[in-house]
């Protein structure tokens, strides 16, 4: 009906259309160096405490991760949650899961930034984003992204540029799988920590304009 309607016919010329960041922030990010410091590891959780954004799975994912560094077969980390107030951490989650979680709440921008400069990962295992600013923030600064191959955001800005780990589900386990090797190797790290920068430049102003302007000369040709 809409076809006939908009008197539409065929295949019509279609493509996802990224954000971008401000300018500022963007000078921000590229002065943030990647952390000197490995212990404790940093790592950056930024959302809500929600099932979209996968907040099961990743408190499911530290608590495995926890119980395994007590026993001495991971290096010390902690995880700041970003957005998440104190009281939305489960009572029931494990002593040695809570012991390495800083719940943060809301914070302002300044403080953003500097959660994103001194971690040396960003969790983000979302179930479904519609574009994902997270991923584009993190990346930004340069730091490897481990998110969740259920959703599609992921796959296209993660996974295609190789900038973190996707774990195969939102799960605890599945997180825990795709984390642990980061954990462990800082050569690992660096080489996300890279390929996150360089794919980075694709969300700049500059590019989603031409971008833009490509689609609507491909719309005019159809």
């Amino acid at each position: 009906m809409i076809a006939r309607a908009y008197r539409l016919s065929g295949r019509q010329p279609s493509a996802v259309i990224g954000l971008s960041l401000p300018p500022e922030i963007r000078a921000s990010a590229r002065a943030a160096a990647y952390p000197e410091t490995e212990t404790p590891l940093r790592l950056l959780f930024v959302g809500r405490a929600e099932a979209r954004k996968g907040f099961d799975a990743l408190l499911g994912a530290v608590a495995i991760l926890a119980e395994e560094q007590a026993r001495g077969t991971l290096p010390a980390f902690r995880l700041d949650l970003v957005g998440v107030p104190p009281e939305a951490v489960p009572p029931d989650l494990s002593e040695a899961a809570r012991q390495r979680i800083h719940a943060r709440g809301r914070i302002d921008g300044a403080r953003l930034a500097q959660a994103y400069a001194e971690a040396h990962a960003v969790l983000a295992p979302s179930r479904y984003e519609s574009f994902g600013l997270v991923y584009q923030e993190a990346m930004a600064y340069g730091r490897p992204v481990v998110a969740c191959a259920e959703d599609a955001s992921a796959r296209a800005f993660v996974g295609a540029p190789s900038a973190g780990p996707l774990a195969q589900a939102a799960t605890g386990p599945a997180l825990a799988d795709a984390l642990r090797p980061l954990l462990r190797d800082p050569a690992l790290r660096r080489a996300y920590a890279a390929r996150a920068l360089a794919a980075a430049g694709q969300f700049d102003r500059a590019s989603l304009a031409r971008e833009t302007l490509a689609l609507y000369q491909a719309a005019r040709g159809a």
